[in-house]
């Protein structure tokens, strides 16, 4: 395995159906069969970080139900530590209800469950990364970002999903103990709404609180800016796309597993696209999860493509 990199996230179960066209508000539309697969932002990111090569353990918190035995025993399979999870038998395991369209688009409900009392009671030993998303308790993830800060770790913050009425100041706390920013371009937005108009672009975080930020862009590839520097295009490789599920996690872990086997910022946001990539062309969020391979061969597709 490569190098330690731990995970403090949630953990879900997804139940999927396929429809023709997501359902708008008041509308009822029949789904295409049903299926089960694990999810949770910070379990898919787990497990994209461990196919990637990384050496990962996991900190969360799950239910003592069918769901939650299930979820374990699958980043087990993965080659995951899961000695830092937590499992409660007064609260259900986190699920999520998704409706996948005839494009591969997805809405998504999350109901949180036991991902809502996830703590890190302490920071793991010889962790070089640690990885953190928004579906946890906000407090819970600012206490253990700064903790890990505190401890001279390399953090990585997918500030998604940007919860409702954020405030300003705890935004600015989160981004002070961060080393790597994600966000997509709708939270890049949200972020600047909660913060003030001055930080405008990537740049302007990026210089103003010290860090490198990743602004995905989707099928577009990603903008990212190092310490404010100006901003650079990764562009993005061309897939037919059967569920977007995960794509976002997939490139997160996968940037997270690049970071910690040392690879230049560049180099681990373009395997970041390319994982990414991949993972759309199955269905469920962790079923296309590339391995190293698999990135390596779409990124030697692209240099004979382009010799």
């Amino acid at each position: 395995m490569g190098s330690r990199l731990c995970v403090f996230g949630s953990i879900n179960v997804d139940y999927v159906t396929r429809v023709d066209s997501i359902a708008r508000p008041g509308e009822t539309v029949l789904g295409r069969g049903f299926e089960r697969h694990f999810g949770g932002k910070g379990a898919n990111q787990a497990v994209a970080a461990a196919r990637a090569g990384a050496d990962v353990s996991m900190i969360g918190c799950v239910g003592d139900d069918e769901d939650g035995a299930a979820a374990t025993t699958n980043l087990q399979r993965e080659g995951i530590d899961v000695t830092g999870l937590d499992a409660r038998h007064d609260i259900r395991t986190g699920r999520a209800l998704i409706a996948v369209d005839a494009s591969g688009e997805n809405a998504i409900t999350v109901i949180p469950g036991a991902n809502l009392i996830a703590r890190m009671t302490s920071v793991p030993p010889e962790v070089q990364v640690m990885v953190f998303q928004m579906e946890l308790e906000t407090t819970a993830t600012l206490d253990a970002l700064e903790a890990a800060a505190s401890a001279k770790i390399t953090t990585i913050l997918n500030f998604a999903p940007v919860p409702a009425g954020l405030a300003g100041v705890e935004v600015a706390r989160m981004l002070e103990a961060t080393d790597i920013l994600v966000v997509n371009e709708t939270e890049l937005h949200q972020l600047q709404v909660a913060l003030g108009e001055h930080h405008a672009d990537a740049a302007g975080l990026s210089a103003t609180f010290g860090l490198d930020v990743v602004v995905t862009l989707g099928a577009a590839g990603a903008d990212y800016s190092q310490r404010g520097s100006d901003v650079r295009t990764a562009p993005g490789r061309a897939i037919e796309a059967a569920d977007t599920t995960g794509a976002g996690d997939t490139f997160v872990g996968v940037l997270a597993a690049a970071t910690a086997q040392g690879m230049t910022f560049h180099e681990a946001v373009t395997q970041a696209i390319c994982a990414s990539a991949l993972s759309c062309t199955k269905l469920g969020a962790q079923t296309g999860m590339p391995s190293p391979q698999q990135i390596a061969g779409m990124l030697a597709a692209d240099t004979e493509s382009t010799a």
